[in-house]
């Protein structure tokens, strides 16, 4: 019985699995740039939605993350304004809020 109940479990997941990857191939939506870039020697995650070639006289959307300071927090509601407005969106996380390879010690006085 238990047995069963692994591999039932497993099936699952596996088909879970397969339709994420299916509705991520077919998802024909904007494409969310994410890069880091240094604030105050932090690395701080930057989140670009949209161009601002795009004829929208030169308009821009910034999201100030409150708490969390994660920009990637926020992604779900940039994509759902980008869909109502077209206009391009920035998030930009707090600094050194997401801890990477490259985040210095901090020293704590």
């Amino acid at each position: 019985m238990l047995i069963s109940f692994v591999i039932l479990a497993f099936l699952l997941r596996l088909v879970i699995h397969a339709l994420s990857i299916l509705i991520q191939s077919s998802f024909s939506g904007p494409i969310m740039q994410r890069t880091w870039e240094k604030v105050c020697g932090m690395p701080t995650r930057l989140l670009r939605l949209g161009s601002l070639d795009n004829g929208t006289k030169k308009k821009l959307l910034l999201v100030i993350p409150g708490n969390p300071g994660l920009a990637s927090f926020y992604e779900d509601f940039m994509l759902g304004i980008h869909k109502e407005t077209k206009l391009p969106i920035w998030c930009i996380s707090h600094a050194g809020h997401q801890v990477t390879s490259d985040t210095p010690d901090l020293k704590v006085n």
